[in-house]
């Protein structure tokens, strides 16, 4: 979507018919394109299980912050799934939406909110209020996104899970493996992460389950607990457990695994429901990004060479690193080294 915002720039130049004739005014109108960029926000919601219908009209509450200020009464644009826009009326009459006074605005399941004329370099975070009923999937863990504005804007996406507990009967149980990464980048491979589960206080061992991609709901694998109720899992996998009585008390720890922070409990409890129950467990690894971009926006042959140094400015020898390409693809899942020099 491209939006031309029309300025009006007089410039009066003298015109002449004749010699003995006055000057006659004339009106120059120039259009310039707008050069402030637009940040949109879009809501998805999913069901965490199938056949279950997702409530209509649910509304989602987010936070919006410019330049780590709350965006008070900032105005915005809906959209709908298909691209058709939203109107908010009041008393019959169109009327802009607007934020609160919090920087807070709502969306429901596939609508879009466009904020516009942001303006390049400004800083911005977005954060979902939990609800009850709903898991945010993206970004996991409940986390906010933040970014800083671009000249062709930015866009950002939340994914909800629907946990519907409807029936008594038996139902399934699902651990979900995320790990935290920053948005449009692939995450290389993660390690195994251990789980321990127990049933009603008892060790859930020797017990099938079924390890699901997250991302495609594909079966990679058909496993089986161990003597201790222990199953594993790597970032992007979901633990599917089958035929799990309802109402039943469930407890599920994660064990600590070296380089990556568990981001909330640890150990989570609770009462099995029917026909779902969900856990997500999110993890985070210490890391950051450097891009290598030309002015020109040129990609030359040669490469360029960074030093990489530690808080104490000594070289970091033998740092592991991963190369992306520009649209966010992981070259090699096998990780790089840093020299002896950093």
């Amino acid at each position: 979507m491209v939006t031309v915002l029309g300025c009006l720039l007089w410039n009066l130049a003298p015109v002449y018919a004749r010699a003995d004739a006055h000057p006659v005014p004339r009106a120059v109108f120039e259009n310039a394109s707008k050069q402030s960029p637009d940040l949109y926000v879009t809501k998805e919601v999913q069901s965490a299980a199938e056949g279950y219908k997702i409530p209509e009209d649910v509304r989602f509450t987010f936070i919006l912050k410019l330049d780590r200020k709350l965006a008070d009464r900032r105005e915005y644009r809906v959209f709908d799934a298909s691209g058709e826009e939203v109107f908010n009326t009041i008393l019959g009459m169109k009327a802009p939406f607007k934020t609160d006074r919090y920087g807070g605005f709502t969306l429901s399941g596939g609508q879009t909110a466009m904020f516009e004329y942001i303006g390049a370099g400004t800083e911005y975070e977005i954060a979902e209020s939990p609800r009850e009923g709903f898991v945010q999937k993206e970004p996991p863990a409940g986390a906010a996104v933040t970014g800083t504005m671009t000249e062709a804007g930015a866009a950002e996406r939340f994914v909800n899970l629907y946990i519907p507990h409807h029936g008594s009967g038996a139902g399934t149980l699902k651990v979900q493996k995320t790990v935290s990464f920053p948005p449009g980048y692939i995450a290389p491979p993660t390690p195994e992460f251990q789980f321990l589960l127990k049933l009603d206080g008892e060790r859930y061992d020797k017990e099938p389950y079924r390890v699901v991609d997250t991302q495609t709901g594909e079966t990679v694998g058909e496993r089986v607990t161990d003597q201790n109720g222990g199953f594993t899992l790597q970032g992007g996998q979901t633990a599917v457990f089958e035929d799990i009585p309802a109402d039943v008390d469930y407890e599920v720890t994660e064990q600590k695994t070296e380089g990556w922070r568990i981001t909330a409990d640890a150990s989570r409890m609770g009462v099995t429901g029917s026909p779902v129950t969900l856990e997500v467990f999110n993890n985070a690894s210490a890391s950051f990004a450097v891009t290598k971009q030309m002015e020109d926006h040129s990609k030359p042959e040669q490469g360029f060479t960074f030093l990489l140094t530690k808080a104490d400015r000594s070289v970091w020898q033998g740092a592991a690193y991963y190369l992306y390409a520009a649209t966010g693809e992981l070259i090699d899942e096998t990780p790089y080294r840093t020299d002896d020099h950093g």
